[in-house]
Order: C-alpha cells, then sequence, then structure tokens
C-alpha cells in the first residue's frame, strides 16, 4: 500500500509538471487552415529557445507604412537538424512568407515557408509530425 501511494504521488508530480509542458507547444492561437503570403524586410532574427522568432517588417497592401509581424518556429535543435543556422537570415533580407496567422489577428503567425528574394532560398518548417526540410 505503501509503494502504491508513492507510486500515485510519482505519477500526480509527473503529470503536474508535463501538462504546463503540453500546452506551451499547442499552435491553437494559429488559424492552420488559412496560409497567407507575406513579403517584407528581415528586421530581426532571434535563435533561442524555446522557439525560434523571425520579425519581418512586412510591406503594406498599398502605400502607408510597414507592419512589423512576428512568426514563429520550432526550436534552434529541430530546426540545426534539419540544415537551418543562426545565419539562415539577416536584418535587412527580403523575403516573401507563407504562414498560418494568429487567430485573433495581430501581427504575428506560424511560419510554414520563406524564399529569401535575393538569393532564391526556400526554408520550410512543418509543425508536428511532419519534418523541418531546407531543400
Amino acid at each position: 500500500m505503501k509503494n502504491l501511494c508513492l507510486l500515485l504521488g510519482l505519477f500526480l508530480v509527473a503529470a503536474g509538471i508535463a501538462g504546463p509542458a503540453l500546452g506551451h507547444h499547442s499552435v491553437t492561437m494559429f488559424d492552420l487552415k488559412n496560409t497567407i503570403t507575406l513579403t517584407g524586410t528581415v528586421k530581426k532574427f532571434r535563435w533561442s529557445n524555446p522557439h525560434v522568432i523571425l520579425w519581418v517588417d512586412v510591406d503594406p497592401p498599398e502605400g502607408g507604412e510597414s507592419q512589423r509581424w512576428a512568426f514563429e518556429l520550432t526550436s534552434p535543435g529541430n530546426l540545426s537538424r534539419s540544415g537551418w543556422s543562426k545565419r539562415s537570415f539577416s536584418p535587412g533580407d527580403r523575403v516573401s512568407i507563407d504562414n498560418s496567422p494568429l487567430k485573433n489577428g495581430k501581427t504575428g503567425g506560424l511560419l510554414k515557408r520563406a524564399v529569401i528574394l535575393k538569393t532564391g532560398e526556400v526554408l520550410l518548417f512543418k509543425w508536428r509530425k511532419e519534418q523541418v526540410t531546407k531543400p
């Protein structure tokens, strides 16, 4: 009985730790059924855990001022294994970004595909069971 109580206690502690970790990696904030393409200039590329972030000053549709968008990716480790590096983007790079936008309409999204316009290099991001690839 004592061992059963100890085992149950360990299970509850593990479940308490795992729950928030699983919630953190949710993509429910993104509209995964919708993909939009935006063009702009890289402002910053943050290569750090838990998620790599790419900030782009997106060109306005018709005149006006650019909007800063934040595009989320997976961890640096996952991207490294697929050929990405902290030098994949540089400030000033002109890019075209395919992304699943935030459901709340704010300026952000889950990056699916990026094209560096000067070189034509294509960087892909596929979420979950699919792999992140760089052709």
